[in-house]
């Protein structure tokens, strides 16, 4: 079965003219990147060079702006379209991956991870929690932001719509 997700390129795609990029996008570029970005400097390691692990990367413009801060990235997202896209995009700059988080090895650890509005999408959220906690140095940050579950409920059942309404909601 092909991923839901290589069927909203267009809308979450961010590789794009700022006046083209889809209002859907809004939450994350105007609200949860500043937020994200203000705590890995804050908090993160400052050196040129360290590992930085975009879960959920989409196309990849997140992990660029990461990458033009000096970190090393790794954008991984389960959607192979998108992944294409980032590649086409950011490839010379950014090593992207295809998979979720399994793929992520304990061998090449990170000094951060970020992901933005991935988590509230994920069935095993254990899971994915415990592969990311793996590959994360000692002492590392973790950050990300994510949609409120219960608001996302709530608007599924009121029958509001939204580009989200694939995700398999408990």
């Amino acid at each position: 079965m092909n991923n839901p997700w290589d069927t909203f390129t267009s809308i979450y795609g961010t590789v794009k003219n700022d006046r083209d990029i889809n209002f859907s996008n809004a939450d994350n570029i105007l609200i949860a990147w500043p937020v994200i970005l203000d705590f890995i400097n804050q908090f993160g390691q400052k050196k040129k060079g360290v590992q930085l692990l975009e879960y959920g990367c989409g196309t990849g413009n997140f992990a660029y702006k990461l990458s033009t801060l000096g970190y090393k990235v790794t954008g991984i997202d389960t959607s192979e379209e998108m992944i294409k896209i980032a590649k086409l995009a950011f490839g010379k700059d950014i090593k992207f991956l295809n998979g979720d988080s399994s793929i992520v090895s304990d061998k090449n650890k990170f000094s951060t991870i970020t992901s933005i509005m991935t988590f509230q999408f994920i069935e095993n959220i254990e899971k994915t929690f415990e592969d990311l906690s793996h590959a994360l140095k000692s002492g590392g940050i973790f950050a990300f932001a994510v949609f409120n579950p219960a608001f996302i409920k709530k608007s599924l059942r009121a029958c509001l719509r939204s580009e989200a309404q694939f995700a398999r909601i408990k």
